[in-house]
């Protein structure tokens, strides 16, 4: 126990003390009364007995009871305080992880949340928080109310009004966003004060990073330390971090990490979709993985998951893997939905299901822009296309990219450097606005390439020679609203290269194919393929890319004004689209199947949780951070700072209304 105003306590105790004892040492003076007898008032003569102006101190209750009211009244304002854990600063700034492993319900037999189970302790702390003294003589606590998962927000600046904070925490919601929580821990610099200086070489003023001119802060981090860049978060300095550790370290659970729709080549109709598991149980686990189709057929796999194994030296076990593959014949636009069926359900449901929105098979239709090359034209040819046209350079139009699914270019002589809106493939040429030096040409060869691009699959360019390389200038940036994405790099810089403009997209070879030995290597038909079917659509392959987390970008018709959003657990949500039909919605909160509406039409768009770190849902002992490491500490010992003064307050008035029943029951006698 200490005392907040200990001075003050004891200064009113010096002083009213004394002075109530020397009010019972002084001789009351009496008013001179004729009566007839004094038979009945032996009372006020033993009174007059003392002719001195002080009296003998003598036994008296009320005595006692006045000055244990007085003892009781100058200890509250001495202000006791019995710390339950709530820490010395008076500053406070709670973090509430919300993220996917935070909906685990492990350690629960109601089945209640890691998170809400977070908010009631988070709730238990604000309300320990200490009062501000009587009098005004001390400050409350204030706390300031962070939540994150793949972002952070503010949801209450600092404040004392506990009931604010209360409210502020029964408002927070899940998420299926992975955790991230070094923005929670810059934001809580970016709302402490900075210390400043002026430099007089730059005439500016200079931050000095982590030293702050304000009080230490205590920094509560409810979580399951599932967390991705701990190692980069820095506490501010002199705040001291508290970790509490929410759930339990084996908690063990099977989710989906991957999931893939591929149709054939040759047989577009032809639908493949993978399924791949981790499990982080400590033996084999038998599931069944049902894929159902709206509209379609249901499908049951029975896959066999190992279990998680220990690796020496590691802190944590490694996750076990595995995969299941379904093939049907599927050519219609099909929404398919993967979920796990076990036995007994496992602490995380987020993970359990996974959806694809897979558009219906079809070919590309493919123009041929050249002056007259035989050979590509019979690669192309070789292509499971549903049409082909081959033109002139003279005879291209703008308006033929909106009647095929790609544009393919033989060079751009004739066609000049500003390509038309659409998806192209150019083969030998520079388009803008990507720079380049014409004068630069010379023999290269590949250092490097992106082999996860979709258009770059299954191609290997390591025997790749180059003649008449342009020197394309990777560091000059496009103009704005374009993107450039290094495909394939050179020791003369990118040879290959995608570039994504506002209504434009194009795969670039920026040397001509016919002039190096790439036409008599396979992978060059395997390019062409590739290249073609990936700017054609994504009906070749449909990768589940949306996470919780990201933005919704998307594109309804031209000309259309309002649109609206239905997410997967209901409601609506308007969207208004620019003038080009583009629009955005997020961060999405949620895995599954949005729909975004449009009078008559509507879109649909999967998003799915696929996170082998999130599905990993065993807490974390301890976290890294980038100046200290804490450890986890049972959230059961969350308490506030208790402050006793309103209850000594209200004992003083007990023991005040019992001496007045005493002062009464004398006066009766």
């Amino acid at each position: 126990m200490s005392f907040l105003t200990a001075a003050l306590g004891g200064l009113v105790a010096v002083i009213a003390v004394p002075t109530l004892v020397i009010l019972y040492f002084l001789k009351l003076r009496r008013r001179d009364v004729t009566v007839s007898s004094t038979l009945l008032w032996k009372k006020a003569i033993e009174d007059m007995r003392a002719d001195a102006p002080f009296q003998k101190l003598r036994r008296n209750i009320l005595l006692l009871l006045q000055l244990l009211a007085l003892a009781v009244l100058c200890l509250a304002l001495a202000q006791p305080v019995w710390d339950a854990g709530g820490g010395e600063s008076r500053r406070h700034i709670i973090m509430i992880d919300r993220s996917a492993s935070m909906n685990a319900t492990d350690g629960d037999e109601q089945g209640s949340t890691r998170l809400s189970r977070a908010i009631g302790e988070a709730r238990r702390l604000v309300e320990g928080f200490r009062d501000p003294g009587p009098l005004g003589t001390s400050r409350a606590d204030e706390a300031m109310l962070i939540v994150f998962d793949a972002s952070a927000e503010v949801r209450e600046q600092f404040t004392t009004n506990r009931a604010v904070l209360l409210a502020a925490l029964e408002r927070i919601t899940p998420t299926d966003s992975p955790g991230d929580v070094e923005d929670a821990f810059r934001l809580a610099q970016a709302h402490a004060p900075r210390r400043i200086y002026f430099d007089e070489n730059s005439g500016r003023n200079i931050e000095l990073e982590g030293l702050t001119a304000g009080e230490p802060a205590t920094v509560h981090l409810f979580s399951d330390g599932r967390l991705t860049g701990a190692a980069e978060a820095l506490p501010r300095a002199g705040d001291e971090v508290v970790y509490y550790q929410i759930g339990d370290a084996d908690t063990g659970n099977i989710g989906i990490t991957a999931l893939r729709a591929e149709r054939g080549f040759e047989a577009p109709a032809e639908l493949t979709i993978f399924v791949g598991l981790q499990s982080t149980f400590a033996g084999i686990r038998e599931v069944d993985i049902e894929l159902s189709i709206l509209d379609g057929p249901s499908l049951v796999r029975r896959v066999t998951v190992p279990g998680a194994i220990s690796v020496p030296g590691a802190q944590r076990a490694e996750p076990g893997g595995a995969g299941v593959v379904f093939e049907l014949e599927r050519g219609q636009a099909s929404r398919v939905t993967a979920t796990i069926v076990a036995p007994e359900p496992d602490a995380l449901a987020s993970d359990d299901e996974g959806w694809l929105v897979v558009p219906a098979a079809r070919s590309a239709r493919v123009v041929f822009v050249t002056t007259g090359n035989v050979f590509l034209e019979a690669a192309l040819n070789g292509l499971p296309l549903e049409e082909l046209a081959v033109i002139a350079p003279g005879d291209f139009e703008p308006g033929m990219a909106r009647d095929y699914d790609v544009v393919v270019f033989d060079g751009l002589e004739g066609i000049g450097r500003d390509l038309p809106p659409g998806r192209h493939l150019v083969l030998g040429g520079v388009p803008a606005p990507v720079e380049f030096d014409a004068g630069g040409e010379g023999t290269a060869v590949i250092l490097d390439w992106t082999a996860g691009h979709a258009a770059m699959r299954d191609v290997r360019l390591t025997s790749l020679v180059m003649a008449g390389l342009p020197a394309v200038s990777e560091e000059a940036a496009p103009a704005e609203g374009w993107a450039m994405t290094v495909l394939a790099e050179s020791d003369r810089g990118p040879a290959i290269f995608e570039l994504v403009g506002p209504s434009s997209r194009s795969i670039v070879t920026a040397f001509d194919p016919a002039a190096s030995n790439w036409p008599f290597d396979v992978s060059f038909v395997v390019f062409l393929a590739s290249a073609v079917g990936d700017l054609a659509g994504p009906e070749a392959s449909v990768e589940a890319e949306l996470r919780p987390g990201d933005v919704l970008r998307g594109r309804v018709a031209a000309g259309v004004s309002s649109a609206s959003i239905v997410p997967p657990a209901g409601g609506r949500t308007d969207l208004i689209p620019s003038d080009d039909g583009s629009f955005a919605f997020g961060p999405l909160a949620r895995a599954g199947v949005y729909e975004v509406e449009t009078g008559d039409s509507s879109q649909a768009f999967a998003v799915n949780l696929l996170s082998p770190e999130e599905s990993d849902i065993g807490s974390e002992a301890g976290l890294g951070l980038a100046s200290v490491e804490v450890e986890g500490r049972d959230p059961s010992t969350v308490a506030g700072a208790i402050v006793g003064w309103r209850w000594l307050v209200l004992a003083c008035l007990v023991v005040l209304l019992f001496e007045w029943w005493v002062y009464n029951r004398r006066v009766r006698l």
